[in-house]
């Protein structure tokens, strides 16, 4: 579905970034290659390569961060990049559309206002809701980029794990799963082995339960009787 949005001006003021400043470097960058060795200044006009790079890197850490979140707007997003123009500039309101779907999942809960950029103190957007939209036409620089891309995703949960299944119970909690018990369907698969195997620890799995790939098996029976795949049907 098209999305409509009035691009709020406002970016250029991102925190004086954009001059060279100190930014915070989420783990996640590291992880998924965001960093290079040899980074550019923040000064520097971004283009519209590194966009859907940096983009695509935060969809993969989305994906794995909030698993049963409707994701549907950041995978249909980026689903859509291609190399066309990867050379040109970005301006700001090309780089706030194509983070606004990632803020958007952030303001779902208000554990996740915890992966907002260092600084960010109000939302939904980390800039300002003035409407003057002949900014969004100026370009964008790196040490913008970075900054709408600086969410601290592996990071905004806390230690604590209450059932002591190896999940955090904020982590839990904004995945819908009950922080509280081991098993939250109660199909006698733990919630740790579900998201490990990429079914759902909100649904049934049990015999008659719960069946992925369609193959007329149950999730539970696959995984933990036959040791096969159960998003693969033909095994």
């Amino acid at each position: 579905m098209k999305r409509n949005f009035m691009f709020r001006a406002g970016l250029c003021a991102f925190l004086g970034l954009g001059a060279g400043g100190a930014l915070a470097t989420p783990q996640w960058w590291t992880d998924r290659g965001v960093l290079s060795t040899n980074p550019a200044q923040n000064r520097a006009a971004a283009n519209q390569g590194q966009l859907k790079y940096i983009a695509s890197k935060a969809a993969e850490e989305y994906q794995q961060q909030f698993p049963l979140l409707d994701l549907s707007e950041i995978t249909g997003l980026v689903s859509g990049f291609n190399t066309n123009n990867n050379h040109a500039a970005v301006n700001l309101g090309q780089l706030k559309y194509v983070a606004q779907p990632f803020y958007d999942v952030l303001g779902t809960h208000s554990l996740l206002t915890n992966a907002w950029p260092s600084g960010m103190i109000s939302g939904p957007y980390p800039w300002s809701g003035s409407t003057n939209a002949s900014q969004d036409y100026a370009l964008a620089n790196l040490g913008q980029l970075k900054y709408i891309f600086s969410m601290g995703l592996d990071s905004w949960y806390s230690s604590t794990d209450t059932d002591g299944d190896g999940l955090p119970d904020d982590w839990e909690v904004v995945n819908g799963i009950n922080p509280a018990v081991v098993d939250t369907d109660g199909d006698g698969i733990s919630d740790f082995d579900e998201i490990q195997n990429g079914t759902d620890p909100t649904v049934f799995d049990g015999a008659g339960g719960d069946d992925a790939d369609g193959d007329g098996v149950s999730d539970h029976v696959e995984e933990f009787q036959n040791a096969t795949n159960p998003h693969d049907r033909f095994d």
